[in-house]
Order: C-alpha cells, then sequence, then structure tokens
C-alpha cells in the first residue's frame, strides 16, 4: 500500500489555538501537586487576551530592561519597557545611548530577567545608577520566580515560558530561536527581528517582575 501523505495546514488556517498542560493521570498517581498546576492552565485561558505593548518610550518609574548581543558580546541591542509600552534601540543607531539615557534617568528600580548581565551592560554604557550596583532598586523576574515556585522542570524559567505560563498572550520568539539554533549568533538576525524580540523581552520581564513580587507579597 503506498504511504499516505497529510496535507500541511497552515498555523493561521487553524480556527482554534492550542495550549500544553499536565496529565491527569499524574494527579491519579499521587502527585497531587500537579492538580493546582493543571487548573491554573485552565483557568488562563479564561483570562482576557493581554495585547502587546505599544511602541512608544516608556515613562514608567519601573524599567524593564534587556540586551541582544552579538557571540563575542558586543551590544546590538537595548529594549526598554514599562507595563504599556516598549522600544528597542538598535547601537548603530545615532541618537540610541542619548535615548536610552532619557529613559534610564527617570527610572527608579531596573528589571531584568536575570539582571546581573543587564548591570553589567548598564555600567559598560556608564547608566548604572548608584542604588541598582549596591543592590537596590533592583528586580529580576527569574528570582522572583524561583522565590514564588521553586519546583519547575527544567527550561520552565525562560523568559517566554513564564510569560505564557501566566498571562494570556502570544509567543514572540520562535523565529529568532529558530535562528539562534542554526548559527548561534543574534548579529544574523535583522535588526528588526533583534528589537522586535528585544523590546517584548524587556516588557515580559517587567510583566512577570510585577506578577510575582504581588504573589509573594500576598503571602
Amino acid at each position: 500500500m503506498a504511504k499516505r501523505t497529510l496535507p500541511k495546514i497552515e498555523e493561521s488556517a487553524l480556527p482554534f489555538q492550542c495550549y500544553a498542560t499536565y496529565h491527569p493521570s499524574l494527579v491519579i498517581e499521587g502527585q497531587y501537586h500537579y492538580e493546582q498546576k493543571i487548573e491554573a492552565d485552565f483557568s488562563r485561558l479564561s483570562q482576557s487576551v493581554l495585547e502587546p505593548p505599544s511602541a512608544a518610550t516608556p515613562r514608567g518609574r519601573a524599567i524593564g530592561f534587556d540586551t541582544e548581543y552579538d557571540s563575542g558580546g558586543a551590544l546590538l541591542t537595548v529594549g526598554v519597557a514599562d507595563g504599556e509600552r516598549a522600544v528597542a534601540y538598535e547601537t548603530t543607531g545615532r541618537s540610541w545611548k542619548q535615548d536610552l539615557s532619557k529613559v534610564l534617568k527617570h527610572a527608579n528600580v531596573i528589571v531584568g530577567h536575570s539582571v546581573p548581565g543587564d548591570l553589567d551592560y548598564l555600567v559598560r554604557l556608564g547608566l548604572a545608577k548608584d542604588s541598582w550596583l549596591r543592590g537596590l532598586d533592583i528586580a529580576d523576574s527569574l528570582l522572583l520566580a524561583r522565590m514564588y515556585d521553586e519546583n519547575k522542570g527544567k527550561g520552565a524559567y525562560g523568559l517566554e515560558t513564564l510569560m505564557l505560563g501566566v498571562f494570556n498572550t502570544d509567543p514572540w520568539k520562535a523565529e529568532t530561536e529558530k535562528l539562534i539554533k542554526a548559527t548561534g549568533n543574534a548579529a544574523d538576525w535583522t535588526p528588526e527581528q533583534r528589537i522586535a524580540r528585544c523590546r517584548l523581552d524587556a516588557w515580559a520581564t517587567r510583566m512577570l517582575a510585577k506578577y510575582f513580587k504581588e504573589k509573594l507579597d500576598g503571602n
């Protein structure tokens, strides 16, 4: 019998979205802590969709910060965001550092996903505030997520994974993740790809830090 090939279905043609959760058999087998995780996954679907931030200069006092850099560590793109606005600057631009400085000047708190690496770049740029270097007025969405739940599996603390696990929003890293696996160098991305990813990374870390801090304060 000839092998039958199924027709390819374009993602845009699907009338529904698919979400993954834990199999209920885990609870039946006695791993009861998965029950809350399954309930959380289903309850997230009832949330209103969290729309991405507008492409405008952030004005908040707590600023999410993210960077994209080449395989040698040279800075390529810098993203900043508050809860509603996010932009990213290519370091080849004329006024990018001046524009970045204006945003950070009015910020009280700097937010990053694994913030020590972000602070390293801010030091190199001469834009790190003394309080940040002393460990004050900083928030780390990765650390806060681990403090809230230290039992997540491998890969579960990635920025996009955490964001999709908390909010009903769309993924944004697939295209660049495919490229980074192929070449290992963000310099091979287009400027538009770096800007799109970097500004949403900055927004995501800002949103997650706020979410997990409120959860921890509530506990």
